[in-house]
Order: structure tokens, then C-alpha cells, then sequence
């Protein structure tokens, strides 16, 4: 992770979102890296699953400022993810692809 995306930002950022943000220190992190079927080398700096567009927004101007790239899950495949904040439109629980309600 970027030295400008600390835990206490992350932390403050978890508490702007009604999503779920994950970073590689949560005990999830594996499992959710495999629904979304990243590569075992792809090591994005955060996963957040944003529910609807005011989480969207904070989440953009997060990775804005601490100068992160915003990568959408789906693009995720074709890119480095080292210095991204991945946004998933995926259900990290079911394991299924299904849009989050907003």
C-alpha cells in the first residue's frame, strides 16, 4: 500500500462508507481476491465495494488523494493493481457477481 493510504486512512474511509473497504491485512482479503478472480500476483491497494454513488464519490476522491488509481473490477484483469483502489460491483459474501443495492 502507498505510504499516503495509511490504516488510519483506511479506517477513516470505512467510516464514510456504508460499503465494505478491504485492504491485505483484513481476513477476508484472500477470498474476496478470488471472487473477483484476481491473479495471485494482483495485490491491489484496497477492494471496496461501494453501495451507491455518494460512496462511489468518496471513494474516488480518496484514491485521488492519496494518489491511488481507481480500477474497476471488471478492468481489473488487464492491469497492475499495485497502486489501485479496486471498486467491485460484486457481492464479496455470495461470492456471486449480482450488483449491490444502492
Amino acid at each position: 500500500m502507498p505510504a499516503t493510504a495509511t490504516q488510519t486512512d483506511i479506517r477513516t474511509l470505512r467510516g464514510h462508507c456504508r460499503g465494505e473497504v478491504l485492504t491485505q491485512q483484513d481476513h477476508r482479503w484472500d477470498e474476496v481476491r478470488r471472487v473477483c478472480s484476481f491473479s495471485q500476483e494482483q495485490q491491489p491497494a484496497a477492494i471496496a465495494f461501494p453501495r451507491g454513488d455518494f460512496d462511489r464519490a468518496v471513494l474516488t476522491s480518496f484514491a485521488r488523494s492519496a494518489g491511488l488509481r481507481v480500477v474497476a473490477c471488471k478492468d481489473a484483469g488487464t492491469t497492475d493493481l499495485e497502486d489501485a483502489l479496486v471498486l467491485a460491483e460484486c457481492n464479496p459474501i455470495c461470492g456471486r457477481f449480482t450488483r449491490l443495492a444502492d
